[in-house]
């Protein structure tokens, strides 16, 4: 991202979680760090990282500041080794 933003100068990164949801077969939903790019600094955002997923999930922004946000990724990892989270909702 850190590139494309050098060379794209009116565009920013908007960093936040990639959403996982894998009910019914499972009974979790799975957040992982990920960052997009807003073209133009708009609502329009673009995931510029090569994928091979045949279905693509939703991007949910972390409304955190960047320091915030690596302070939670950095504490993830401290304590599960992986930049992600899972939440089970509680049943209906």
């Amino acid at each position: 991202m850190a590139k494309w933003l050098e060379l794209n100068s009116n565009d920013s990164g908007v960093l936040g979680w990639v959403v996982h949801d894998f009910r019914p077969a499972l009974p979790w939903v799975r957040f992982t760090s990920h960052s997009v790019i807003a073209i133009n600094n708009g609502d329009d955002w673009v995931d510029i990282t090569p994928s091979t997923v045949v279905q693509e999930y939703p991007f949910l922004a972390a409304g955190l500041g960047q320091q915030r946000y690596f302070e939670l990724e950095e504490q993830l990892i401290a304590h599960h080794g992986v930049s992600q989270f899972d939440w089970i909702p509680a049943a209906q």
